[in-house]
């Protein structure tokens, strides 16, 4: 506290104009409780003075840098209050509050702290009651315990240490090593040589890091980062993060004004730059850049946004969409444990996804058999031909589903057999391909002899059924290179596309089929009007309870118990059964794929994605500028072996229009731009 008073005395008028209610309120708070026999500092007598000042000329002004979250302590007990917890409060705390209450409505400029009045002033009656039950205490043990101040002088007098891990990251040096424990001040820089250790808090830096600063909560400093701040499960903020700079928010955001030549920046869901950044690099989630990119290396898992991306032989720009970061990304290495328990969610996942898939495709079938079924009995021969034709559509899309179903298990293996070639604690922990897959794989192959059964040969099938094999067998027999394995992804991710443009047309044919009858059913005035909204099987089952209930149309009744409708409803009712059996393994699985997503994510930074990893897009939107490369992994960062169609993009010249670039299932492809609506004559 000593230290904090003798800063705010050495402010000048205009400093102390911007000082914010916590170190004002710490101040009163001081004189207030003061001890006889505690040691005076110098010109002591000039703080109750200094305090009236600030109320005439207090003001909340906007600071030149992200960092200007300064009130670790009063947001701490302000959030306190709010939970309703305000009894777990020591006396000295709850009297910080009413210091805070009682300066925030006699400030002159009363509006600048309206927001903290009216956060209190409803609990104000309660810190009062609880602060006036409890019985003095001998100093301010409680805020001593959460709150501490140091000055750089204190930092560089701490004992020189050899210092080799840095919150998990092997950043070997030698220096003075100062350990603190709650919210942390530092009221000037923190030295280049220097270590500075924070627990169960956060650490505000009122000058430059050009050390090391390792925090269990978040990191605000008012300066520069060009040294280390690595912070466990708070935000980091800071003017700018340059020169060499190492910064990691292992489970946070990442704020900074600019970004220049920074070694490493790692935020664990996103970071976030007002102005630009200049090379270095970069790995989040997500990354919003409000105005250019220029040069370095950038690896996103979901979005990147820029105003441009620019790119020199000089600083060559390189965009890297990945599916998982890790705290491996930045250093920390957890080892063979780490491997083990990423790769057994990994196959839980997969496993997950396309129990999922295949649930998802016997209802979405079920659904269409009960609309061939509805058609048929109401309008029956009327419409032979458009029955045709959406079962042959619906054949052909069954079929359709199963090899992309198989491909994407053959792409989710491969992606994980990737990983673990350029992993060498991963080669011991994964099985190459897993007895679920190949188990997957045999199941989708028997449904598509089973669903070509009686039909005639159809080539494209046929040579997909022997790619897939051929992709299996090399794929589980080990030993492929991480280059061969990402061109496999890619030679898989681009049959996926394919086949899933001809899903979407084969649905369009039987959606334009389905229109037609409609407009056949009511011209007859045969319409279930119900049937647009609600389950087709629904509608199926009430239609044959009204006839067999009701059995007055013969012609129905009729078709009821003819052979189309029977085979639809066998088809029907296999499909159900196995929705039902699909139902019952999603619900358990699922279960145990978000506990241990969630485990995961705590123990190594990881977030293991989405249920079906196969349907995630990444994206990378802004102006680009000519040569700027997207990859889809990293293993063709520095490869000299040209990477197949798809897997790599360079950019060229596009007249200054924003682009969008979309990475799924390892292919990166260019979206197109919307048309300008035509402007009304």
């Amino acid at each position: 506290m000593i230290r904090l008073l003798q800063f705010i005395l050495m402010l000048s008028d205009e400093e102390l104009q911007s000082l914010g209610i916590q170190d004002a309120a710490l101040c009163d708070l001081w004189l207030s409780e003061r001890r006889q026999d505690a040691p005076r500092i110098e010109d002591e007598d000039k703080l109750p003075g200094t305090i009236e000042k600030w109320i005439e000329t207090a003001d909340t002004q906007e600071l030149q840098t992200e960092g200007r979250r300064h009130q670790t302590l009063l947001r701490e007990l302000l959030d306190i209050v709010h939970q309703g917890n305000a009894d777990t409060l020591g006396r000295d705390e709850l009297l910080l509050l009413l210091k805070v209450y009682d300066l925030a409505c006699r400030a002159k400029n009363s509006h600048a702290f309206e927001r903290i009045c009216k956060g209190l002033e409803r609990h104000i009656d309660k810190i009062r009651q609880r602060y006036e039950s409890l019985p003095p205490e001998r100093g301010l043990p409680n805020l001593s315990q959460r709150f501490r101040v140091v000055n750089t002088d204190d930092i560089r007098k701490a004992r020189a240490q050899e210092v080799r891990m840095v919150a998990g990251v092997e950043l070997p040096s030698r220096g003075p090593v100062l350990r603190q424990r709650g919210h942390l001040r530092v009221l000037g820089d923190v030295p280049e040589s220097a270590t500075l250790v924070v627990e169960d808090g956060d650490c505000v830096v009122d000058g430059y890091v050009m050390g090391r600063v390792a925090v269990s909560g978040g990191c605000e400093v008012l300066e520069n980062v060009c040294g280390v701040v690595i912070a466990r499960n708070g935000d980091i903020r800071a003017r700018n993060i340059v020169d060499g700079a190492f910064v990691v928010s292992k489970r946070g955001w990442i704020h900074c004004r600019r970004a220049q030549r920074a070694k490493l920046i790692f935020g664990g869901e996103c970071i976030s730059i007002r102005d630009a950044t200049l090379e270095g690099r970069l790995f989040s989630k997500t990354i919003r850049i409000e105005n250019e990119v220029e040069g370095g290396e950038i690896h996103v898992g979901a979005e990147i946004t820029a105003d441009r991306f620019v790119q020199s032989v000089n600083r060559p720009l390189n965009i890297i969409f990945r599916n998982r970061l890790s705290c491996k990304d930045y250093g920390e290495n957890p080892g063979r444990e780490m491997s083990s328990d990423v790769s057994r969610v990994m196959r839980l996942r997969s496993k997950l996804n396309f129990t999922n898939q295949q649930m998802v495709l016997a209802l979405s079938e079920a659904e269409q058999f009960a609309a061939n079924a509805i058609t048929h009995l109401l309008v029956g021969g009327d419409i032979a031909v458009l029955m045709d034709n959406m079962v042959a559509a619906q054949a052909r899309l069954n079929v359709v589903n199963r090899i992309i179903l198989s491909l994407n298990a053959l792409y989710s293996a491969a992606a994980c057999s990737l990983e673990a070639s350029q992993d060498q604690d991963l080669k011991e922990a994964v099985l190459p391909g897993g007895s679920d897959t190949v188990r997957l794989l045999d199941e989708l192959d028997g449904d598509i002899d089973r669903l070509q059964e009686g039909a005639e040969a159809d080539d494209s099938v046929r040579e997909e059924r022997e790619s897939i094999a051929n992709f299996r067998k090399s794929l589980f027999a080990g030993g492929s290179s991480p280059l061969a394995l990402r061109n496999t992804l890619g030679d898989v991710g681009q049959k996926l596309a394919r086949w899933r443009k001809e899903a979407a047309e084969l649905k369009e044919t039987i959606s334009q089929n389905e229109a037609k009858t409609r407009a056949v059913l009511q011209a007859n005035n045969l319409l279930i009007e119900d049937s647009k909204k609600k389950s087709k099987l629904l509608a199926l089952k009430e239609i044959i309870t009204k006839v067999q209930n009701d059995p007055s149309d013969s012609a129905v009744a009729r078709r009821v118990s003819d052979t189309f409708t029977a085979l639809m409803l066998r088809s029907i009712r296999s499909r159900i059964e196995f929705s039902r059996k699909f139902r019952t393994e999603i619900k358990d699985l699922r279960a145990q794929f978000h506990d241990s997503k969630a485990e995961i994510w705590e123990a190594y930074q990881m977030d293991i994605g989405e249920e079906d990893e196969s349907q995630i897009e990444m994206r990378a939107m802004g102006k680009f500028d000519p040569g700027v490369r997207l990859l889809a992994d990293p293993v063709f960062l520095n490869s000299e072996t040209p990477p197949g169609p798809g897997v790599s993009v360079t950019t060229s010249s596009n007249n200054g229009e924003t682009m969008v670039f979309v990475c799924q299932s390892g292919i990166i492809s260019e979206m197109p731009r919307e048309e300008p609506a035509p402007v009304a004559g």
